[in-house]
């Protein structure tokens, strides 16, 4: 038997409450053990010859990890193997119960962590937890599997699926515990958040309506709505822009979304639709809605039916993740970088077009949007030059999700690249209607501070009766002296900028260095990170330009894939999605390889007509595909 070893970096996002036998915090393999066959399960169900039947998934589970002899079976030991690199114990000794909230239900306020995890916050005897990332480094470990090679696909989709959706530990549904995890494995990279979409959900597992999920008891697939959405929500902060608009942006701290996360969870459990009737002494003689959220649901409303009663339970059925952005702050600055390159003309390298290529498209209301503002103006002035572009008809058949919109842009008879570019000017709707992933990762960015210790900083606002009092600016004001803690001068940081090569056109494989290099020293010299960056903190000086292969092992890939091995796949069979340009091939064992647009488009049209019209009638077609990890690089028609 052959067997593969996967190996990933995890971490926690908040703090988690991993128990050993002292109920104190330590890193362990058997909740990720426990977390793997969870996911495993889901990724599993829809595979069996009868998908979903629990006497079938037993049996694969047992015969893959293993299980006690029963008559007539002998299962075996587990053939899938964990190791962790460290077992030590978390450094966080104990989570404070958080900012006070106001409960209806409950006389006084409850801390926001205590309401989330009450157990192991704010018990007698007080929890240690292992730390989140950001607060210590050391909080990080090495996770590997060892595995049957034919097993090796389904266990790393159960670890994006963990990556997703999963927490370990005590309380880890309310979003305690939230994991971490990063790696490539089998041609399939972990995606973070910016990944979390449709598309990739469903390449990962088939969603199941609601109704049918909820016949089960057991967790086993991502319930959908009536039209087939996955019931996943995200949530991002709110903030006014200096334009005067609102936008979506992250949290400053895993404090500050647990504390919005338990003003949510109070506000549904107590909505009307979730209100108990009646109750008491006596309980319901049947569940109601509420019991549906988790079960018991206190002594007060016991439910008088076989299998509730005092000793039923159901987990909660809402898992709350908390994600980390990672390097959303350096994103934006390099992002407004690049923008401001792409304002002062074709010297400098950049283009409006380039910019939504490598960092995305975000279509919220701002300057750019508005002809009479001055940076409105600048892409009004260089609309006809980006309308001339050959890959704006790739970026549109990205970027509209509308199938009538798209015939219409792509109309072969007419060129509506112009109509494209003045509708997304014009038209807010439309334009805030449109979200593409850019084909840059930016990592977080950890500062080694000089000295290794931060300094103190003060600001002396003056005028302040005049700025915000409708004062005067006179001289007899009193200032009033500020301090703050910064970053001191000399301090080094590491920046680690990933591109997935294959989802830009053909110039900027060849040329995204060289304009991510300009971007940054315009960033260093005239923009800075952090706050108070118009009057010179934050500014830097680049100690190397030149990009250089971080030695983590997971760093390095300008292009995903890029070290694999290439596998041709006889007999596979490809469809084309015309919504996003995306080739997918199916080979063996279901594995799957994707060629995004541009190229899914590029390698279709060398195929022979009569094939191109089967695939985009929605056929399967079977061809010759050359396939690198999970890129889908060459297909051709059989012999």
């Amino acid at each position: 038997m052959k067997f593969t070893e996967l190996k990933y970096t995890v971490s926690f996002n908040t703090p988690a409450f991993l128990g050993n036998a002292e109920q104190q915090a330590q890193w362990r393999t058997p909740p990720f053990k426990a977390l793997l066959r969870q996911w495993w399960r889901v990724v599993k169900g829809p595979q069996l010859k009868r998908p979903y039947n629990v006497d079938d998934l037993r049996d694969a589970e047992k015969m893959l990890f293993g299980a006690a002899g029963e008559e007539g079976k002998d299962w075996g030991r587990s053939k899938v193997r964990l190791r962790l690199d460290r077992w030590a114990p978390g450094t966080l000794s104990s989570v404070p119960r958080g900012e006070p909230l106001t409960h209806p239900n409950v006389e006084n306020p409850v801390g926001a962590n205590l309401y989330l995890g009450y157990g192991p916050i704010g018990g007698a005897v007080p929890r240690s937890a292992i730390d989140v990332l950001e607060a210590k480094a050391e909080e990080t470990a090495c996770f590997r599997i060892r595995c049957p090679h034919d097993h090796a696909r389904d266990i790393s989709k159960a670890m994006q699926l963990a990556a997703w959706f999963g927490t370990l530990g005590s309380r880890s549904r309310n979003g305690w515990g939230a994991l971490r995890i990063d790696g490539e494995n089998e041609g399939l990279s972990i995606k973070g958040f910016a990944d979390l979409n449709l598309d990739f959900v469903h390449s990962m597992i088939p969603s199941r309506a609601l109704d049918a999920c909820l016949s089960l008891d057991w967790p086993h697939a991502i319930g959908a709505d009536k039209h087939g959405i996955p019931l996943i929500w995200r949530l991002l902060k709110v903030r006014t822009n200096p334009e005067g608009k609102n936008e979506l942006v992250s949290f400053d701290s895993w404090q500050e979304v647990m504390r919005e996360l338990a003003r949510i969870k109070i506000a549904f459990r107590t909505s009307d639709y979730f209100k108990f009737i009646g109750g008491g002494r006596e309980g319901h003689a049947t569940p109601q809605s509420r019991h549906i959220l988790a079960y018991p649901a206190g002594t007060r409303h016991t439910v008088r039916v076989r299998g509730w009663e005092q000793d039923g339970r159901l987990a909660n059925q809402i898992y709350f993740k908390v994600h980390r952005r990672a390097g959303s702050g350096v994103k934006g600055v390099l992002r407004r970088a690049a923008e401001e390159l792409a304002l002062e003309g074709s010297e400098t390298g950049w283009t409006w077009l380039d910019v939504w290529w490598l960092f995305g498209f975000e279509g919220a209301a701002g300057a750019l949007w508005k002809a009479d503002t001055e940076l409105g103006g600048a892409f009004v002035h260089d609309l006809p030059k980006l309308a001339a572009r050959d890959d704006l008809l790739n970026f549109i058949r990205i970027a509209v999700t509308d199938k009538k919109e798209l015939a219409r842009f792509l109309d072969s008879k007419e060129d509506r690249r112009g109509t494209f570019l003045y509708r997304l000017l014009r038209d807010d709707s439309f334009r805030q209607s449109i979200h593409t992933r850019g084909a840059l990762d930016f990592w977080d960015v950890f500062p080694s501070p000089s000295g290794n210790k931060l300094a103190v900083e003060i600001m002396t606002p003056h005028h302040t009766g005049y700025l915000q009092k409708g004062g005067t600016p006179h001289d007899a004001e009193p200032p009033v002296p500020v301090s703050f803690l910064a970053v001191p001068a000399k301090s080094a940081f590491d920046f680690h900028v990933v591109c997935h090569e294959t989802r830009l056109p053909a110039h900027l494989r060849e040329s995204w260095r060289q304009k991510l290099d300009k971007a940054f020293i315009h960033a260093f010299e005239w923009l800075g990170f952090g706050a108070k960056t118009s009057v010179g903190y934050g500014a830097m000086g680049p100690q190397a330009v030149t990009p250089q292969r971080p030695a983590h092992p997971n760093a390095g890939r300008y292009a995903p894939n890029a070290g694999a091995t290439e596998t041709v796949w006889d007999k596979a069979q490809i469809k084309f999605n015309a919504r996003n340009g995306t080739l997918t091939a199916v080979g063996p064992n279901n594995a799957q390889a994707n060629a995004i647009a541009p190229q899914g488009a590029e390698l279709l049209a060398r195929l022979p007509a009569a094939i191109q019209q089967k695939v985009k009638k929605g056929a399967f077609v079977r061809v010759t595909a050359t396939v690198r990890g999970s890129d889908l690089i060459g297909v051709v028609e059989p012999a």
